[in-house]
């Protein structure tokens, strides 16, 4: 093919070509704008995978330094477990969630321990580790429900509506939708009361627990 010269072409050719570089270059700037619009989310998700990652093989190394101790921290005990848990390895999680459920009864400022001891009984049970039972997961959720109601009312909400997520995973839907039904009426907004003066705004959570409770409600 023979290179087309400047020169050789009329005014309006010379005119036409001038506007296709001037269309050319424009799209080649958006499609620039476009790729450092695409790459700046994608490089700000792995930064925040990796400092997940770092955040939590820093409380793992805490943890388990603390396990040496003759009294370690409490907290201790539900962090690493939860660490265990989140790699797969509900066999060693368990006895560790276990004595934080038992530290968190004794406090009853929480139920997060509880919630996290009844899904690795649930774990366990589908890598049939001994010390996983069904009836360990439902014991959990009934000795957490028993003092929820003390909480403040975020926490309350928060407790029923962790209850009725895993009474679906068992198969118990007449649970299930009493506790889903009782997070809606806790959280009828995204107001969330902390006690002791303590009230935040998390928007959405209203919303999610009215979609969990009818999705359980019409499944």
């Amino acid at each position: 093919m023979d290179e087309i010269k400047l020169e050789d072409l009329s005014p309006e050719e010379l005119a036409e070509w001038n506007k296709a570089q001037k269309k050319f270059k424009a799209r080649m700037r958006g499609m620039t704008i476009f790729c450092l619009i695409l790459a700046l989310p994608i490089g700000i998700g792995a930064y925040l995978v990796w400092r997940v990652n770092a955040r939590m093989a820093d409380d793992k190394a805490w943890a388990e330094a603390e396990m040496k101790k003759a009294q370690p921290d409490p907290l201790a005990y539900g962090s690493l477990g939860s660490i265990l848990l989140n790699e797969g390895k509900p066999a060693e999680a368990l006895p560790l969630l276990a004595r934080a459920a038992a530290i968190e009864k004794k406090s009853g400022a929480s139920v997060q321990a509880h919630l996290i001891y009844a899904e690795a009984q649930l774990e366990g049970l589908k890598k049939n580790v001994p010390a996983a039972s069904r009836q360990g997961a439902v014991d959990a959720i009934t000795e957490m429900l028993a003092y929820a109601d003390k909480l403040p009312q975020g926490r309350q909400a928060a407790a029923w509506h962790g209850a009725g997520k895993l009474y679906e995973h068992l198969g118990m839907h007449a649970e299930a939708l009493k506790s889903l039904k009782k997070s809606v009426d806790l959280q009828p907004d995204d107001w969330v009361d902390e006690g002791a003066g303590r009230r935040y705004k998390h928007r959405g959570i209203a919303s999610a627990y009215q979609k969990d409770y009818s999705g359980a409600l019409y499944p």
